[in-house]
């Protein structure tokens, strides 16, 4: 049963954010960063959008009691990676 209070349904949900993150990684050179392939990378919707679904996941996994897990220290992780530094 796939609802909007299921385990299935945060992993679906941060698989895709993970998706679109790689697709906005591509954008970038891989002599930017060796631990983030996100930096320096201008914000674009694959960014934006990386950011919502991981945003999604989190609360899913805060419904069904599983805020304290691999999966959402993963999300945590990605979420950090997708953070631009800001102009000075």
């Amino acid at each position: 049963m796939l609802g909007q209070r299921c385990l299935r349904y945060a992993n679906i949900l941060k698989e895709f954010g993970e998706h679109l993150e790689s697709r906005h990684q591509e954008k970038g050179r891989p002599e930017n960063s060796r631990w983030n392939k996100s930096f320096a990378i201008p914000e674009d919707d694959f960014s934006s959008e990386a950011r919502y679904f991981f945003n999604s996941a989190l609360q899913v996994y805060r419904d069904i009691g599983r805020e304290i897990s691999v999966e959402v220290a993963e999300i945590h992780i990605a979420l950090a990676r997708l953070v631009k530094p800001r102009s000075a």
